[in-house]
């Protein structure tokens, strides 16, 4: 189809402005105070979580649970939603009543 390439190309010319506007805001924006869940595949191609996540514990403030889901990729709730719906679960479940 006329125009995929393009706009494939265009979004990795965005996120490097992207990353940095992150970075700007991160150091102005007060740290996420909630209890916070960031679910990664462990078969990543695009990101590494030891580089790209590196640091991240900065942004949050209220405790933050990682899980690596193995044998997924970049999009892990389409490529393992069971796990993904079990992570929630497990999440939602050790939260303090609010």
């Amino acid at each position: 189809r006329p125009g995929r390439l393009a706009a494939a190309l265009q979004y990795y010319r965005q996120l490097s402005d992207t990353i940095k506007r992150t970075e700007d805001n991160a150091k102005v924006r007060a740290p996420v105070q909630m209890p916070s869940l960031v679910i990664v595949g462990d078969d990543d191609g695009a990101l590494r979580f030891d580089v790209d996540f590196a640091g991240m514990e900065r942004a949050y403030a209220g405790p933050v649970q990682t899980v690596h889901v193995p044998g997924a990729g970049h999009f892990v709730p389409a490529e393992k939603p069971e796990a993904v719906l079990a992570c929630l679960i497990s999440f939602l479940r050790g939260l303090p009543d609010w």
